[in-house]
């Protein structure tokens, strides 16, 4: 019953390209659609052990955004799927691993995880188990409950260390109950005689019998939060030596590689993706704005290298203007890919508005409007850049537009009367143009220059007394 191990190379085509757009979407903040996409594919591929992982990372993400009325609505619906998983369970833990993985997308909480781990042990998948128990242990490491259902799974691969570990626990918590300190002796005795087959280089181990990889678990838990540099450096040190120890996927790639990038190691973060897209075979929209990403931080810090040596303004501006090059290709590339990805023609129109191409970014703002998320900025933008071509009218119908939409007084809203008074100061209207600072400086005095304009608007007036 267990179930077979897949890659991405192995993927049909169609599913390739599904988990690429999951992780495209996600990354655009479109969770509930993300996740549907993700749970599809693990549902078809169970063995897809990365698409899991994702998944399991999006809905996590998901519930910390709900509220206490949308969890609870989302329990009540998820309960019917643990209930019919439930009586599945015995029968075909296969079709029970479906309807926990349809409750999982609904609200990730320990209930459907505790289920979730119980198929796991059912199809005798044992490092599902130990995962999923992880996932709950990581927000409560004291969980009883779950310490206590880890041991099996932990027993099954042979993990005695980390059972030893458990049963100090609860040892040291219940100093006078006989049975747990027994248990504990028990599980030392078992230790000690190398029942565990793990090599001792100094560092955690890996759950893999007869390997040197490390485990990252123990500090990965804590990286939900801002680590301590010497933290990211030891986590890389294990990444690393996995990699190197034949356990080179391409999630222990993407987790390096971003680790790389947070301690400023950027060619190493581009190599480290580069390997990922080698593995994948294609080179996917995500991993596509990580290189990106890295490339421009690469000569963003070789721009200050320059100026600290003070290099020459033409040396400065050649590499500004080469990474400026660089960042419409890719945008270019990947609208040409991906022609109907609206967020992709909206990245790119930003690019062409930040290089004052903005015969370019009009076309590319045109077509970003029609994404719901990106309607409005690409309609303020529109007025920008007709604003920039001297176009002030039709600038202001754009502006106009946006606003008629506007209804809380956000930084949105504060853009769009922003640019629609200098339009207006343009066109020599400055009473209209006073009104749209006005509305600004009464909400934010330190949005932009308003609160200087307002002053001068009033020096002026002043002046004409």
């Amino acid at each position: 019953m267990a179930i077979t191990k897949t890659t991405y190379q192995k993927l049909a085509p169609a599913v390739r390209s599904a988990y690429g757009k999951a992780r495209e979407v996600i990354s655009q903040g479109k969770l509930d659609y993300g996740i549907t996409l993700l749970k599809d594919i693990v549902i078809a591929c169970p063995g897809f052990e990365e698409a899991r992982n994702d998944l399991r990372a999006a809905e996590k993400r998901k519930a910390a955004g709900m509220n206490a009325i949308a969890k609870f609505l989302a329990a009540f619906k998820q309960s019917g799927d643990i209930a019919k998983g439930s009586v599945l369970l015995k029968k075909d833990p296969m079709e029970a691993l479906k309807y926990a993985e349809e409750a999982a997308a609904k609200l990730l909480n320990k209930k459907v995880l505790l289920f979730y781990a119980s198929v796991a042990m059912e199809l005798e998948e044992y490092d599902l188990a130990i995962q999923t128990y992880d996932l709950i242990l990581a927000d409560d490491r004291h969980d009883e409950e779950v310490l206590l259902k880890l041991i099996d799974p932990l027993q099954a691969k042979e993990d005695h260390n980390r059972i030893v570990k458990i049963r100090q626990y609860f040892a040291t918590k219940y100093p006078k109950d006989l049975e747990k300190q027994h248990a504990l002796r028990e599980a030392a005795a078992l230790a000690s005689i190398g029942t565990a087959k793990f090599v001792d280089d100094g560092s955690t181990k890996s759950n893999i019998p007869g390997s040197s990889a490390p485990k990252t678990d123990d500090l990965e838990r804590g990286d939900r939060i801002i680590r301590s540099e010497d933290d990211i450096r030891e986590l890389i040190s294990r990444f690393e030596k996995n990699i190197k120890a034949g356990q080179a996927t391409l999630d222990n790639y993407r987790k390096v590689a971003e680790l790389y990038y947070r301690v400023g190691r950027y060619q190493d973060a581009i190599n480290a993706y580069e390997s990922l897209v080698k593995l994948q075979g294609n080179l996917d929209p995500v991993i596509d704005r990580e290189i990106e990403k890295c490339k421009v931080a690469l000569s963003a810090a070789k721009v200050k290298k320059l100026q600290a040596v003070n290099a020459s303004e033409e040396e400065i501006r050649q590499e500004q203007e080469a990474i400026l090059s660089y960042r419409v290709e890719r945008a270019e590339s990947r609208v040409n890919t991906y022609p109907n990805d609206l967020q992709m023609r909206y990245e790119l129109a930003l690019i062409c508005w930040e290089i004052k191409d903005y015969d370019r970014a009009l076309e590319q703002f045109q077509q970003a409007r029609r994404n719901p998320q990106r309607k409005l900025m690409s309609i303020v933008y529109l007025g920008r850049c007709l604003s920039a071509k001297g176009q002030f009218d039709m600038a202001l119908d754009q502006f106009d537009m946006a606003l008629a939409e506007m209804l809380v007084m956000d930084k949105s809203k504060m853009q769009a009367l922003y640019y629609k008074g200098e339009a207006l100061n343009s066109l020599g209207r400055a009473e209209e143009a006073f009104e749209c600072f006005k509305q600004i400086y009464s909400t934010d005095v330190g949005f932009l220059d308003v609160g200087k304009k307002v002053e001068e608007y009033y020096a002026a007036r002043k002046a004409q007394q």
